[in-house]
């Protein structure tokens, strides 16, 4: 679910996961309890993750996912939910078109950041060549080669990808580079985050009891 599912949208991603229940015979298995923890899934909704099913099975993902995941959120209430959530690691984010975009990527690989790369439209051949990862081990230094420079690893290096313009159609040339997570909402899901921001502000005790 986690590999493959992230990148479907909420209706067909519930009825694949629904095949696979029925198939295997367990239709009282729940996933997000299965994958996850109460505390954990409070941590998110209270860092800003709206608290439906489609919201915290992605962010789930997010955490969980060893390639780098690709948010595709129109509405960036997922964006603003990792800078909450990182916000201890001081994450640092960049506009894809902006003049110290390059030199972002390479301070962050070099100093061990987690950097955020906001309205991504389309994958750049310097970002290809980060996501590749084609490390190289210079002496006791891992380090990556992009394009005549090369730049030293640290461990500690996050990178997360953001944008609201990319469609389904872009999917496969993310292909084996980045995990596509898509936030994009059904309206049962649009009107349960409703519910929540209206019950927030208008009786927050009550919307604490249904988190």
């Amino acid at each position: 679910h986690l590999v493959y599912l992230s990148c479907r949208h909420e209706v067909e991603r519930n009825k694949i996961f629904t095949d696979l229940k029925n198939r295997y015979n367990c239709a009282d298995f729940k996933l997000l309890e299965f994958l996850s923890t109460e505390a954990k899934l409070l941590e998110y909704h209270h860092k800003g993750m709206p608290n439906d099913q489609l919201s915290l099975e992605n962010t789930e993902s997010l955490m969980s996912l060893s390639k780098t995941p690709m948010l595709i959120d129109q509405s960036g209430r997922a964006q603003s939910f990792l800078k909450s959530y990182f916000s201890e690691q001081k994450i640092e984010c960049v506009d894809e078109h902006s003049d110290s975009f390059q030199s972002s990527v390479e301070l962050a690989l070099r100093f061990g950041k987690t950097l955020m790369i906001e309205n991504i439209t389309r994958l750049s051949s310097f970002l290809v060549e980060v996501l590749k990862a084609n490390v190289h081990t210079i002496g006791t230094r891992p380090s990556i080669k992009i394009s005549d420079k090369v730049i030293d690893i640290n461990p500690n290096f996050k990178l997360l990808l953001e944008s609201k313009t990319l469609t389904y159609a872009d999917l496969p040339s993310l292909s084996g580079l980045a995990n596509p997570v898509i936030f994009s909402m059904t309206r049962k899901g649009l009107e349960h985050q409703l519910l929540s921001v209206a019950l927030l502000a208008e009786q927050p005790e009550l919307e604490e009891k249904m988190t």
